[in-house]
């Protein structure tokens, strides 16, 4: 057995059954690479294997955790959209085995998204990858119960870059982040109810407990007015984000949310 595929089934079953399921094949290619990669001195990329990897050597609560969250989110939502997983397996074939970029965390971020949806009780999932008039595919299409209109749901995440402590500086980025998704997304369209279809949903990977309590306001003006208050002129709900308990447990939400709910 080819040691990634070990890792998978070992620290994370439910993906491992879902690979299987999909008839996964590229074990060895996997191995090879990654072997490669550890071999390379100094080297900071990370990548799911190395993921699984750390945890199998050291036990880190931390990562072992964050492990379990993923696994977990991937069978949830495949439990609750039993007649998408074709296009779930797209969203996430490819990228979880990425060894160059964080890539393999942006399902997931799309994935916690759509868990938030379903489990608001306020959207019926209608399609993954849906077709938006300027042909740039959109993560979700949902119909909002209350009205029965369509929302296209359009999922930016956002990785601070290693270094970047000075929270003036991270609020620049995740700002800018936020405004380049924006003009990437709307590029062409002119029609006004086109743009008030879509929302932009940020994910932040991932915000410190402190900076949620030193910046609150920050996040919990940014959602109130769906960015405005920060020149964001397209519908944006607030940042969302994932804090780890004290009981090594990952929680995802809004952050100004996250702050009033789970942070003393």
């Amino acid at each position: 057995m080819a040691k990634s595929e070990f890792l998978i089934r070992k620290h994370t079953p439910n993906i491992y059954n879902f690979l299987r399921k999909r008839n996964y094949k590229k074990w060895n290619a996997l191995d090879t690479l990654i072997e490669k990669q550890l071999k390379v001195s100094g080297t900071t990329k990370t990548n799911f294997i190395t993921l699984l990897f750390k945890i199998e050597m050291s036990n880190n609560p931390f990562l072992k955790s964050f492990a379990t969250y993923i696994d977990t989110l991937v069978q949830e939502i495949i439990d609750r959209v039993p007649n998408k997983e074709k296009r779930l397996w797209d969203s996430f074939n490819g990228k979880f085995d990425n060894i160059e970029d964080w890539n393999y965390l942006n399902p997931i971020g799309e994935f916690s998204v759509l868990k938030k949806l379903i489990d608001s009780n306020l959207y019926d999932l209608i399609e993954i990858e849906a077709q938006f008039p300027n042909n740039k595919p959109k993560d979700f299409l949902v119909k909002q119960r209350s009205n029965n209109k369509n929302k296209y749901i359009e999922v930016v995440n956002i990785h601070i870059p290693i270094g970047m402590n000075n929270f003036k500086e991270i609020k620049r980025h995740l700002i800018s982040k936020v405004s380049d998704k924006i003009k990437r997304e709307t590029k062409s369209i002119t029609k006004k109810r086109y743009l008030e279809d879509l929302i932009i949903i940020p994910v932040v990977w991932y915000l410190e407990t402190v900076m949620l309590k030193d910046d609150y306001q920050f996040f919990k003006s940014f959602n109130e007015t769906l960015g405005k208050s920060f020149g964001i002129n397209k519908n944006t709900l607030g940042f969302c984000t994932y804090v780890k308990t004290s009981e090594n447990e990952f929680i995802f939400g809004e952050a100004s949310s996250i702050m009033e709910n789970y942070i003393k």
